[in-house]
């Protein structure tokens, strides 16, 4: 094989849909909504439960001015909250800048006034011209919430940083088109069942958390929650 030679996989244009990781998401929660979907320590959630929360999220998030495009920052420790945010920010048509907890406030300040956040979801004060909210409680049994419609499938969903070779945080932003893609395919590889329970251990800041959550998340299998 010359340098130039090209690798590609086999044409699979069923792979390829119109779609956001809401889309995702709503599918597997009707489908599947007495399923556990997420395990924290003794606390867990059911994908109805889940769907319910991260409405609320998004529905505060819509009411405190959050429009479709709004980059939201999200630095909060590993649990239930922080997987309710990010489906919440997804729903509401935002993008998401998941942080590690444990990066210092410095460069969480730094990476949120470069990409220009629009607000930050976080439990701790941080020096930032945006503003900070908390995730919402748990709905009541009675609450419904009316979502309009949020992302379209060119919109970013996320934005990672890396600190790159220079040591200056560099934002990545990937669309709900890209990612949707990635989870659809490498889903053909890993063959994921809703029966099954995955380990789900890395930093949100890392885009292997997109790979064990959101590939999760389609086949309806259970995510277990690793803390810190």
């Amino acid at each position: 094989m010359t340098s130039a030679s090209i690798v590609l996989g086999a044409q699979r244009p069923d792979l390829l849909h119109e779609e956001t990781l809401a889309d995702i998401f709503r599918a597997t929660a009707q489908q599947y909504p007495a399923k556990t979907a997420l395990i924290f320590g003794d606390q867990s959630l059911t994908y109805a439960e889940l769907d319910k929360w991260s409405d609320a999220v998004a529905a505060d998030l819509s009411a405190k001015g959050i429009v479709p495009g709004n980059p939201v920052g999200l630095w909060l420790p590993r649990g239930l909250e922080l997987h309710v945010a990010v489906l919440g920010i997804v729903k509401v048509g935002a993008s998401y800048v998941p942080l590690d907890r444990e990066m210092p406030a410095e460069r969480v300040e730094v990476v949120l006034t470069e990409v220009n956040a629009a607000a930050c979801i976080s439990n701790d004060p941080l020096h930032l011209n945006c503003p900070i909210y908390k995730v919402v409680h748990t709905p009541g049994i009675d609450d419904t919430f009316n979502i309009t419609p949020g992302a379209q499938p060119d919109d970013w969903a996320y934005v990672l940083y890396t600190s790159g070779s220079t040591g200056k945080p560099k934002g990545i932003p990937i669309a709900h088109r890209q990612i949707c893609h990635l989870v659809r395919s490498e889903q053909q590889v890993l063959g994921i069942l809703p029966t099954d329970k995955v380990y789900q251990g890395f930093s949100v800041s890392f885009d292997m958390w997109c790979e064990e959550t959101w590939i999760s998340y389609m086949a309806g299998a259970t995510l277990w929650v690793a803390d810190a």
